[in-house]
């Protein structure tokens, strides 16, 4: 099925949409709501009124995360 069905695998299993999370990447954290995968497979995150696209990092869920 290729990415499109491993996308949609992932997604079924995650957290829910808009849900608050932290992604620590080498230049500092970013905070926001989660917002899906993009068709690459990159996390989406929505943070300051912005989309944000993180390849690679460290994921923490939850408020406080």
């Amino acid at each position: 099925g290729g990415m499109s069905a491993l996308r949609t695998a992932w997604l079924d299993k995650a957290h829910h949409l808009g849900d608050p999370l932290r992604v620590r990447v080498p230049g500092g954290d970013v905070e926001g709501n989660f917002k899906g995968l993009d068709e690459n497979g990159a996390l989406l995150l929505e943070s300051g009124g912005r989309i944000a696209r993180f390849e690679a990092g460290d994921v923490f869920f939850g408020p406080g995360a």
